[in-house]
């Protein structure tokens, strides 16, 4: 996979040292949250592009989940692909 943007390892190290990995999971919405006060439009195109490669590559897994409020997407990182996200976050 080409070179990971800053923000999208910053996402992917919160889902990591959290332990979100398999059954553990945490709302998309919350990640994503940073990403929304970016001013750039093309810089957050960007950064939201390679968070949908991840989703697709599978290395993160992306599920809709019964809340109080409705149904909100919950994602965790997939737990066969664990030991590559670790070596991308010691780069």
């Amino acid at each position: 996979m080409e070179q990971i943007n800053k923000e999208v390892n910053a996402m992917l190290k919160k889902l990591y040292i959290r332990k979100c990995i398999g059954r553990a999971h945490m709302p998309e919405e919350i990640l994503l949250k940073k990403v929304k006060r970016i001013k750039n439009k093309k810089y957050r195109k960007k950064i939201e592009k390679q968070w949908k490669e991840l989703e697709n590559c599978k290395y993160i897994i992306r599920m809709k989940k019964r809340t109080k409020k409705g149904m909100d997407f919950h994602v965790c990182l997939n737990p066969k692909v664990v030991f590559e996200i670790e070596q991308w976050l010691e780069d």
